[in-house]
């Protein structure tokens, strides 16, 4: 399994309603790509939030989005800045690419 966390923070001229209606239409959006098992929004500070987006696997993460996943993101990001962006991967992923490097564990 593989999760990214996203987090935008809101801009001025945005209200704080159309940031969250964004990105719970970003996550929608998401929700409905090859192996993304779920995507959702928190709010971690009144002008900040976080879109945490698990899937099966980092390469369905990075797949070209499809263009309602892409106009989704691209609305979010009129009312919102991305100031973080991390991939995180299970145990499982990281140990087989350490060996896929000739190293041993």
């Amino acid at each position: 399994m593989a999760i990214m966390v996203v987090h935008c923070e809101r801009r001025d001229s945005a209200g704080r309603a159309e940031v969250a209606e964004a990105a719970y239409a970003w996550c929608c959006a998401l929700r409905g790509g090859e192996g993304i098992r779920n995507s959702r929004f928190f709010w971690e500070t009144p002008d900040r939030i976080a879109i945490l987006t698990e899937a099966d696997s980092i390469a369905d993460l990075d797949r070209l989005p499809k263009p309602d996943t892409a106009a989704a993101m691209f609305h979010l990001a009129d009312l919102a800045r991305v100031v973080d962006q991390q991939h995180w991967y299970d145990p499982d992923i990281g140990e087989e690419t350490y060996r896929m490097a000739g190293r041993d564990v």
